[in-house]
């Protein structure tokens, strides 16, 4: 574990249960369109996947499994893999090595964590409630406000749980969980600028958190590229485990979500 100012990157994934791990393996594999085994193998495994629209890599313990579209050169993945992972300026440097390949739109190194009943920390109690389609026109407030709009609230069977944090008649902070496969059910956290610092992402998302594990049958999921400090801090204080990382890129004529 490293400590970079007031952020603190661990590079331990040893803390999920294996069952657990397994699990998620898994889901990721499925992803790539490769064996969950590959996944666990010593070293960096590169191989192209006509249903990859630029690069996408997930890194486990053991090493990089990377599916590339056709013609990218591999020598990308050596390159991200010499990297180091505990350090918030990679971002800046990965970023920088994957446009030399004319790869656009690049996300990460980003943590990928997940959240275990046994690991959930507890939290202050704090005012919310989950959103509903009565709240249409303030959500939409708040989305304007936030200046872009990551999740459809109409969209029931993708966000499967709304939770909101008011001020008055204000929504000023908000948790969307958002499922795949069937398999993990990944949390969304935002906060307006003049509600920000008061511990509400934090709480908000412990609550969605508790949702999943308690309701669901789930893994709750957070990701944060390894330069958003405070997405990372709420990860460790919620009490969310390292599995990996991953990047995304998309090649210059395509669009990635």
């Amino acid at each position: 574990m490293t400590q970079q100012g007031n952020l603190i990157l661990t590079t331990d994934t040893a803390r999920l249960p294996l069952v657990l791990r397994q699990r998620i393996d898994g889901y990721w594999a499925r992803y790539l369109n490769c064996p969950s085994e590959t996944l666990r193998q010593t070293g960096n495994h590169v191989f192209t996947s006509p249903q990859v629209s630029g690069l996408f890599a997930i890194k486990t313990d053991t090493g990089w499994t990377a599916a590339l579209s056709p013609g990218i050169d591999p020598a990308v993945i050596e390159r991200i893999a010499a990297l180091p992972l505990d350090r918030a300026d990679s971002v800046a440097t990965a970023h920088a090595i994957l446009r030399q390949y004319g790869l656009t739109q690049p996300y990460g190194p980003a943590q990928i964590n997940y959240c275990t009943p046994d690991s959930i920390t507890t939290g202050k109690p704090i005012p919310y409630r989950p959103l509903t389609a009565t709240d249409r026109a303030e959500v939409a407030r708040f989305q304007a406000e936030l200046g872009r709009s990551d999740w459809d609230f109409a969209d029931h069977e993708t966000w499967r749980a709304n939770f909101g944090i008011f001020a008055g008649e204000r929504l000023v902070c908000a948790s969307q969980v958002r499922v795949w496969d069937d398999v993990i059910a990944e949390v969304f956290t935002d906060t307006v600028s003049d509600y920000r610092q008061r511990g509400y992402a934090v709480e908000l998302t412990r609550i969605a958190t508790q949702w999943i594990l308690n309701e669901t049958p789930w893994i709750p999921q957070t990701d944060a590229q390894l330069d958003l400090v405070p997405s990372i801090r709420i990860m460790n204080r919620i009490g969310f485990q390292l599995y990996g990382w991953f990047m995304m890129a998309g090649l210059a004529d395509s669009n990635i979500s």
